[in-house]
Formats: C-alpha cells, structure tokens, sequence
C-alpha cells in the first residue's frame, strides 16, 4: 500500500513589487541619477525604468541585472526587504 504524500505548504509571498520599486528609486536617488541617466547606463527605455519604479513592471532576472549594473550595486541590494514568510493559515 502506498503511503499518501505529505502536503507541505509552501510560503506565503507578499507582492514583492511596491518593496523592489522603493528599493530601485531611493539607491538611484542616492547615486544622483534620473530615471533617464539610469536607463542610458542600464542600456534600457527609460519608459522601462519609470513603469519599473511606479511597479507597473515586473523585471525579470536580466532586467534585475541590468539594473543594478547601472546603479553600481549587486542585484541582493534591489531586493533587501524582500521575503517569504510562513503562511499562517
């Protein structure tokens, strides 16, 4: 007889999105740069970068990289703040 699998549930992720977005405009802020001049070095639209920090885009791994290869800082960076939590219920 085979042993029904355990059901593990998985985390319970918040909308990582409003955490990235505040997280990319306050580091482009600190390093003097406009949304423009952070495009140009990211080599993106700087429409891109704007949708990004307004979080109506959701990057994906390249566009995270791309970014913070323009802001001179490492992708984790861009990310602090951001986490799984276990679910509750």
């Amino acid at each position: 007889m085979r042993r029904a699998a355990q059901v593990r549930r998985l985390p319970r992720v918040d909308d990582p999105l409003p955490t990235f977005a505040a997280n990319l405009r306050r580091i482009r802020e600190e390093r003097g740069l406009s949304q423009e001049a952070l495009a140009l070095r990211a080599d993106m639209d700087p429409a891109e970068v704007r949708r990004i920090e307004a979080g109506k885009r959701d990057p994906g791994v390249r566009i995270l990289t791309r970014l913070a290869a323009g802001l001179d800082t490492v992708p984790a960076e861009l990310l602090a703040g951001i986490a799984a939590t276990a679910s509750k219920d």
